[in-house]
């Protein structure tokens, strides 16, 4: 080897370079390295297992649906006094079909149960008690609006079954009331 070629090799270092010795800066990395890694491990179970009610509920007033009434508009008379355009309110009863699948399945088997108890041999399909389910359940929840504004209302099955069908996400509006 030439002198030129020595003298480089003795300035630049080996290509590989060992550490033997105690170097307290690694160490005081990995301890640096170790506290943060525990204080995300901690942080996230806080979240997790401590915080999660009340991450639970913020989730479901965040799905919360709003709904704006407009206030009522003003009745339009003409120059001699005679109403036009009168105001008066108008409400809707609306359900919700897809939340209510827990209580259609409920009904479902009670219905179920009671046809296998009676030991009838003309028992109606299972497509048959499904419908019989949805119309009892969305029945009930009429009869107690019914009770609470005065007014028999009721359900129109074809009308319930063909939305179930076809739109189910969608609100499904009973009927509208004028007051």
């Amino acid at each position: 080897m030439s002198t030129d070629s020595q003298n480089l090799a003795s300035r630049s270092g080996n290509l590989v370079e060992s550490h033997t010795s105690f170097q307290p800066r690694v160490i005081v990395f990995y301890f640096m390295v170790a506290a943060l890694l525990l204080t995300l491990t901690v942080g996230m179970a806080y979240q997790q297992l401590i915080k999660s009610p009340e991450h639970s509920e913020n989730e479901r007033v965040q799905n919360q649906r709003r709904i704006v009434v407009p206030g009522p508009r003003g009745n339009i008379y003409d120059r001699e006094g005679r109403l036009l355009v009168g105001n008066h309110p108008r409400f809707a009863v609306v359900i919700y079909l897809d939340e209510l699948r827990a209580e259609f399945r409920k009904a479902y088997i009670q219905i179920r149960k009671n046809y296998r108890a009676t030991g009838d041999k003309d028992i109606p399909s299972s497509r048959e008690m499904e419908l019989i389910a949805r119309g009892s359940v969305v029945q009930s929840y009429l009869d107690k609006v019914s009770g609470i504004i005065g007014r028999n209302i009721t359900v129109d099955s074809r009308k319930l079954n063909r939305h179930f069908s076809r739109e189910l996400l969608k609100r499904m509006e009973i009927k509208g009331m004028d007051f």
